[in-house]
């Protein structure tokens, strides 16, 4: 059924699209200004061979034509800054920045021992070889059945109820346009165009898909990208592998997990904030920081164990995974259909656009990049977390795991604890990268041991992104996310030529406000402090630039501000803060213990006022709150999310 379905929509795609993209109009045409200058310089040097006409002339006539092109130049750049200032999201903002500025994500030569790997089959090639060697030995590629109950008995129904049309045509109206990559040409921006024709046919393959729980053979394979993380580039081992899988699937595996999220997304632990809804790394960071603050408050030492399990999303063993499924409540029918959807899969590399012809088997784990496998990932670490010993603090972001506490004893007791369930889980912890972190001024150094391994202590250490150093200063993050906002400025200014302060204002916030100001409300300088003017640094720097390469007068950094209709990063900051405080009051974002930070007053007049339930010193809670009652202070009642905004849109310059 599937096969028919994809083979008739690839027909009608072939016939009813444009196989190249159309050209633009004339007065959009941008000229390629090298060409043309050649064509000039050549006819000019012809000409003077010749004699045919005077030197001067000839040089008037070059003049005339370079600034006739340099009009046009102009004038097409124009029209493209308009185009891009109108489009309501920054992809095509990004698109033209890495063009500009030539970043390249090409990979390099490859070492393998003493040989490299120049071409694009050979990089696949070892690749391949290397991502094979992330699988763990002598497991089958085919998930054993253990579901006791017959399938006949189960109620069928139920996979009606999956996906009603009208639940595919929502799905589909959501999905982000893009084209992205597979074998067949429909993507996202086609499918997400044709929602409505396209829901019953979808409809009535996925519910048949789930009823027999048979996967269709393409949804099993996966195009995987090696995508860099960090250390030598020239290194394979150095990279992740990301699986492109077929996008009806990601459509399939999209339904299925918001019904999962929405059915039981209570049986989650509360302090798991990865890939679940209203949750995310900034929410994880403000409850740890917010924990560490408060008992350091109390007992003057604390102690933190960062986690690192081996390759964990490739690990996983497909029986025990299913298990998993089963006893955290999964229906038998979508059990049967995810074990179908983990046997027998398969992946090719994918190398620029060279496509290695072999396929590898995957015998454990969930593919990287899919929709399903995050989900299933946080559901087979769930009942980790439910085991963690009484009275240890932690949290987990997917499977960056976190445990602290003031009493080395205790915390040495739920090292021993995690590093047991991995051994039984057979996600084996990589015992060097787990590290410590050491705070309070009355800490001990306790020794802490991973299998009668000290881990080692660092002075700052990488959670999810902030670089958290042992005063809970962040200053060399501050330090770090300055330095690479500068750099960024730079590379805009050098690399564009405009005139339009709101064209450049455009590209700063999106390539380089967002390394400048992730995480930011967890760190609050005073302000007057060095930090706080060097997190001004950036902006600061960049509008002055703006103003001289668009010709106007130099002004300071605040009536810079104004005339740009711009907030300083501090009130930016503090913007931010405001509105997830408002988030997190109003329950639209996810904080566990909330009522251990804050509380809403119960007076009738002053709806909004919050009181701290810990007042513990230069935490998020304690520097926002004042603020916030500050600016709610004479609000009668509880204000929407449109009026909160509009409230500290017109007051947040006030502090």
């Amino acid at each position: 059924m599937y096969a028919e379905f994809i083979s008739t929509i690839s027909d009608l795609i072939t016939l009813h699209t444009p196989s190249v993209a159309p050209s633009s109009p004339k007065n959009l045409s941008t000229p390629n200004p090298v060409r043309k200058l050649r064509r000039v310089r050549y006819k000019l040097a012809k000409a003077l061979k010749t004699n045919a006409s005077p030197a001067s002339q000839l040089v008037s006539n070059l003049r005339r034509r370079i600034n006739s092109l340099s009009r046009h130049i102009k004038r097409s750049n124009t029209l493209k800054e308009k185009r891009l200032l109108e489009t309501p999201h920054s992809i095509r903002a990004r698109n033209l920045i890495s063009k500009r500025i030539k970043s390249t994500t090409t990979i390099p030569p490859l070492k393998n021992g003493s040989l490299l790997a120049t071409s694009n089959p050979d990089k696949a090639s070892l690749f391949a070889e290397t991502f094979r060697s992330n699988f763990p030995a002598q497991l089958s590629t085919s998930p054993s059945n253990f579901l006791n109950s017959n399938r006949s008995a189960w109620p069928l129904h139920l996979a009606d109820e999956y996906f009603p049309p009208w639940i595919v045509e929502r799905t589909l109206e959501k999905l982000p346009s893009k084209c992205g990559f597979f074998t067949h040409p429909a993507n996202y921006f086609l499918i997400k165009r044709c929602a409505t024709s396209l829901a019953l046919p979808l409809s009535i393959i996925f519910t048949r898909s789930l009823e027999t729980s048979s996967v269709p053979l393409s949804w099993k394979h996966s195009y995987v990208i090696p995508v860099h993380k960090k250390g030598n580039p020239c290194s394979p081992d150095n990279y992740r592998p990301i699986s492109l899988t077929d996008p009806f699937a990601r459509i399939f595996e999209r339904i299925i997990c918001t019904r999962i999220r929405i059915d039981l997304g209570h049986r989650f632990s509360p302090f798991q904030f990865g890939f679940l809804s209203r949750r995310s790394c900034t929410n994880a960071l403000i409850y740890s920081t917010s924990k560490y603050k408060s008992i350091l408050k109390q007992h003057k030492t604390l102690d933190v164990v960062f986690f690192d399990f081996k390759k964990a999303f490739d690990m996983m063993p497909h029986d025990l995974l299913l298990r998993k499924l089963n006893a955290f409540g999964i229906p038998p029918i979508l059990v049967s259909w995810l074990r179908d959807y983990l046997s027998n899969r398969t992946f090719s590399v994918k190398v620029d656009n060279y496509i290695d012809p072999s396929s590898s088997p995957v015998p454990s784990g969930v593919p990287q990049g899919s929709v399903v496998g995050p989900l299933l990932f946080i559901i087979f670490i769930n009942d980790l977390l439910e085991s963690i010993p009484s009275g240890l603090h932690f949290s987990a972001f997917a499977d960056d795991i976190k445990l602290y506490s003031q009493d080395p004893v205790l915390l040495q007791s739920g090292i021993n604890t995690i590093d047991t369930w991995a051994t039984n889980n057979k996600l084996p912890l990589a015992h060097t990268k787990t590290s410590l972190l050491r705070l309070g001024s009355r800490n001990m150094h306790a020794p802490l041991f991973i299998s009668s391994s000290a881990i080692a202590s660092f002075d700052n250490i990488r959670d999810l992104g902030l670089i958290t150093d042992s005063k809970l200063k962040f200053t060399q993050h501050i330090n770090k996310s300055v330095a690479v906002s500068l750099l960024r400025s730079k590379q805009l200014l050098k690399s564009f030529k405009s005139t339009n302060p709101s064209f450049y204002l455009h590209l700063f916030r999106t390539y380089v406000l967002p390394s400048l100001e992730y995480c930011s409300v967890i760190y609050s300088p005073p302000p007057n402090s060095k930090l706080s003017h060097k997190l001004e640094s950036p902006l600061r720097f960049f509008t002055r630039k703006v103003f001289q390469k668009c010709n106007i007068s130099y002004s300071s950094y605040q009536d810079r501000l104004s005339q740009l209709d711009l907030f300083s990063i501090r009130h930016r900051r503090l913007k931010s803060k405001l509105i997830l405080l408002y988030k997190i009051i109003s329950d639209a974002s996810y904080m566990p213990e909330i009522s251990f930070f804050i509380r809403i007053s119960n007076c009738p007049r002053r709806p909004m006022t919050l009181i701290l339930s810990d007042k513990c010193n230069d935490d998020f809670f304690f520097t926002t709150s004042p603020i916030w009652n500050a600016i709610v202070r004479n609000t009668p009642q509880f204000l929407t999310p449109g009026q909160f905004s509009t409230l500290i849109q017109s007051s947040i310059t006030r502090f």
